[in-house]
């Protein structure tokens, strides 16, 4: 008896939006979470945002990091849309992410009452909330991409 081939669970697209960028990922514990994300956003992350945060006595807790377009198709599948159209202010389509080349995080949602402190000392160190065409989100910041 002949084994059948079955399809894959899950069909990954190619990264559209950034097919020919070469990454150079880190990954470092920041705030007790392993966090992947390009060497320049890491340094910044670490070396800025840690310290300006602790200073403030700010809370911050790191949910997400880099994710490969498969895991940005497995997020927009678990959401029930197509991975290259992804649901405006849930999740972007797969390879439109800057969470897939390592230029973006996300944070456990701020407190009402700090979102304006978050803003003011993430955007000192070009690190952006994101409010582009994927709606507010209060939750992602990208480095040096305001949008």
């Amino acid at each position: 008896m002949a084994l059948r081939k079955l399809p894959p669970l899950i069909t990954v697209p190619r990264c559209y939006r950034f097919p020919r960028v070469k990454l150079h990922l880190r990954t470092r514990t920041v705030f007790g979470k392993r966090v992947t994300l390009q060497a320049r956003a890491m340094r910044s992350l670490r070396r800025e945002i840690v310290p300006a945060m602790a200073k403030a006595g700010i809370p911050i807790a790191i949910v997400w990091s880099y994710r490969s377009c498969a895991l940005q198709c497995a997020l927009c599948k678990y959401y029930g849309v197509p991975c290259d159209v992804g649901k405006p202010g849930v999740v972007a389509a797969a390879g439109k992410s800057f969470h897939n080349i390592g230029l973006a995080i996300d944070i456990n949602r701020p407190p009402t009452h700090l979102i304006a402190k978050y803003r003011a000392i993430m955007g000192e160190f070009h690190w952006f909330n994101f409010s582009g065409a994927n709606g507010q989100d209060p939750n992602h910041w990208s480095y040096q991409v305001e949008g």
